[in-house]
Parts: C-alpha cells; structure tokens; sequence
C-alpha cells in the first residue's frame, strides 16, 4: 500500500547511488554531513562527515498529482520548480498573501534524533505564533547536546513556508532540497555547527544532483 519512498545514497563513493539510480529513484536533495559512519572495504579519499543525496521514487503515478498548490519562498522557488519537473510532480507554484496571521499556541514540530550519527531532524508540522521560538529552542536543544548537522522540513503545502525563509536563514539554516512526508513535499533545510566540508570530496553522479550540489554549496554560509 505504500504510495512513494524517500532513500539516501552516499557521496563517499558512488556505488549506493548507482543502485538507487537502476532502480527508478531520481535525486531531490543532499544533505551535507549527515553521518559520523565510514565503510569498511571500501577506499575512500577522506575522513570526514558522511554527506548524503535524497532520492525520491513514486510507486504509485497517482502520488505525482498534487491535491493543492505550493508555496516556495521565491528565493528559492526556482529550484524547486526545477526539482519538480526532474521528479514529475504536477505542481503549481502559487504566491500566498502579503500578511497571514498565526495563531497562538498551534505550533507543532516533531523532532527526531539519531545520537550515534549526531544528527537530527526538526519536522514543522503546522505553524503557530511562537514557531520561530520553538525552532531556535530545538536548534539550540542540538547544539548543547553537540548534534552537528541537522535538518529542518518545512511544509510547501502551507503558505506561511513563503514568508518564514529569512528569520531561519539568519538562525543558519540553508537550502537542501525536497523531502516528503505524509502530508505532502517539504522544503528540507539544514544546518551545520562547526563542521567545515571539503566539496571536493564529495562524489555525486547524476547530473541534477550534480546541480543540487553546487547550489547547496553556494547557499551554505561557511562553504569554502
């Protein structure tokens, strides 16, 4: 009964995402030091953090039908159309209104951790009045607990994503790509404290990961 699936392939070799590539998948974000794991068996030119590219595959064609429109902040709104028409997703791209008001007490995020990684995923599930503070509290939560890297998703279905970009961007969340969840695309995020990444390193194969890749880059803050 699954309608869609979401992976990650590693960049320290390219093995992984060729599998994934064979097997329908087709790149939607890349998620930058995502993992303190190496391979054994398997050379690879650097020690440092894992980075990782999100692949998405719709295994029902009706998955690719969006029910309603999204709301990309318009810096990157280019992108994400780019990264719709790569994954075939019927989307329409709509500018909600100047003012929306929030209400108090309806934030709700998820937050998921993974403590041998050091990484961790902040979900907003609905926007309130206080979201920015919740966020900056859970982002701070990570840091104390000296989490690295660690992502946010922001729905695209919700059209306070379209106003929320730069209060995040001044917090140091940058641009990642696409994620989905159950209720629909997200804008993915992420975050890097005190990790700096040698892109050079990196190895990505498709071309539109090849793409990703350097606009995540030109968009992370501390990027050498």
């Amino acid at each position: 009964g699954a309608r869609e699936m979401h992976c990650y392939a590693v960049t320290s070799h390219p093995f992984s995402q060729r599998l994934v590539h064979n097997l329908g998948f087709s790149s939607c974000c890349v998620v930058l030091g995502a993992s303190l794991f190496c391979f054994e068996g398997i050379a690879t030119e650097s020690n440092q953090r894992e980075s990782m590219v999100g692949y998405y595959q719709a295994l029902d064609p009706a998955a690719l039908q969006l029910s309603g429109p999204l709301y990309a902040p318009n810096r990157h709104r280019a992108m994400l159309e780019l990264l719709c028409q790569h994954l075939k997703l019927k989307a329409q791209f709509e500018v909600p209104p100047a003012r929306l008001e929030l209400m108090p007490g309806e934030s709700r995020l998820e937050l998921q951790e993974s403590p041998p990684r050091k990484t961790a995923k902040i979900h907003v599930e609905n926007y309130g009045a206080s979201i920015l503070d919740r966020i900056r509290s859970h982002a701070r939560y990570l840091r104390l607990q000296d989490y690295r890297c660690f992502q946010l998703t922001l729905p695209l279905y919700d059209p306070y994503t379209f106003h929320i970009l730069k209060p995040l961007e001044k917090m140091g969340f940058f641009f990642s790509g696409i994620q989905f969840r159950a209720a629909g695309p997200c804008l993915l995020l992420q975050d890097l404290y005190g990790v700096t990444l040698d892109y050079k390193h990196l190895q990505v194969e498709d071309e539109m990961a090849r793409e990703l890749l350097s606009y995540v880059q030109y968009m992370e803050p501390e990027s050498v």
